[in-house]
């Protein structure tokens, strides 16, 4: 059977609560979100810390290239992230290379106080300058349980 090797550029994020870094080197993360988050309250909402860990996949065809990583909130203005990382790699980055002869290059973003506008979609792009690439996104929103509660609860008082 032929094995085909992931197409790049590429990538994934994995977004959660909080992250730390270990002495041994490791980064351990918590309160990984898998499907989307729900929050207790209606928007906007502030957020204690938020993590973002993109790892983007690349070959040898983007070394020496500008690329941007993008990270757009839902009710931001369109089109303008609320960070952007301008990032450039080349050839001499070989602890970074997997045994695939790609590179993987972790990017953790962790932030504290994250306020955030809208219920909507959480999106991290590849920016290419030509085209973009999503390499990860996560839904926001209230908890409708929670929110149907407190309504019964404002309207028993």
């Amino acid at each position: 059977m032929e094995i085909h090797k992931s197409p790049t550029p590429s990538g994934y994020t994995i977004f959660a609560d909080a992250l730390s870094q270990s002495e041994d080197g490791k980064l351990n993360v918590f309160g990984i979100y898998h499907l989307g988050m729900q929050v207790q309250s209606i928007f906007p909402v502030t957020l204690a810390s938020f993590v973002a860990i993109t790892n983007l996949i690349l070959d040898e065809n983007f070394y020496n290239l500008d690329l941007i990583l993008e990270i757009h909130f839902p009710g931001d203005a369109e089109g303008k992230p609320r960070f952007s990382n301008n990032l450039r790699f080349d050839g001499g980055m070989w602890n970074l290379k997997g045994a695939d002869g790609l590179l993987h290059v972790p990017l953790p973003l962790f932030v504290r106080e994250l306020r955030i506008e809208a219920e909507g979609e959480i999106r991290v792009l590849l920016n290419l300058g030509d085209r973009k690439i999503e390499v990860g996104n996560l839904h926001i929103a209230s908890d409708r349980e929670w929110l149907a509660k407190k309504d019964e609860n404002v309207a028993a008082s």
